[in-house]
């Protein structure tokens, strides 16, 4: 399972952290509690397609290889074809 990398112009690391984990708080506000995806650490029980990937969207940040990745203790991993 593949975890998605993140990029926005003009934007470093600290910003990006920042931007992800308030990303992270709303996608875990709005799950219902019988959801979990994948195993993964502090962020077993959001649904990154359906909350993480549009907030992180909205603020600006496109999917990229070359992009910022979460810290290592707190993956997302997303769905092959996300």
């Amino acid at each position: 399972v593949p975890e998605v990398s993140w990029y926005r112009a003009g934007v470093g690391y600290d910003q990006f952290v920042a931007d992800r984990h308030a990303c992270v708080l709303y996608a875990r506000s709005t799950v219902s509690r019988g959801s979990v995806f994948g195993n993964v650490k502090q962020s077993a029980d959001i649904e990154p397609e359906s909350t993480y990937v549009p907030c992180m969207r909205s603020k600006g940040y496109k999917q990229d290889p070359e992009g910022f990745k979460a810290p290592p203790d707190d993956p997302i991993l997303m769905s092959p074809d996300a």
